[in-house]
């Protein structure tokens, strides 16, 4: 069996196209009211901007990306335009998707700090 490179390119077409169906379907869960005003389309439009500024900083795994675009939407789309930010993901080390990790963990931090009153 032969796969033809049209194959193939359908093939990483539908993948993709899950892939943001899935990261758009946890945002709406975990974000909604932040999420209420997209409609599927937007969301998606937002989710591949999203995926592409990740691209700039070498974060290319799903689970990095889906993150990123969790933290892209929780901060109104500026965390990354953020000059102590952008220096962080600019360091050589660690790599991007732990990058991405550490700052969710930040994130999760500031918001229980924020829910407590501290």
């Amino acid at each position: 069996m032969i796969i033809r490179r049209e194959q193939l390119e359908a093939f990483e077409g539908a993948a993709q196209e899950t892939f943001r169906l899935e990261v758009a379907g946890y945002l709406r869960k975990h974000l909604p009211d932040h999420t209420a005003t997209s409609s599927d389309k937007e969301l998606d439009a937002k989710i591949l901007r999203w995926q592409a500024r990740a691209a700039q900083h070498g974060v290319v795994t799903e689970r990095a990306i889906a993150k990123w675009c969790f933290l892209s939407l929780a901060t109104n789309d500026e965390f990354d335009t953020l000059p102590e930010i952008r220096e962080y993901l600019a360091q050589p080390e660690p790599e991007p998707s732990v990058k991405v990790s550490t700052l969710m963990d930040a994130l999760y931090v500031r918001l229980r700090q924020a829910e407590s009153g501290a």
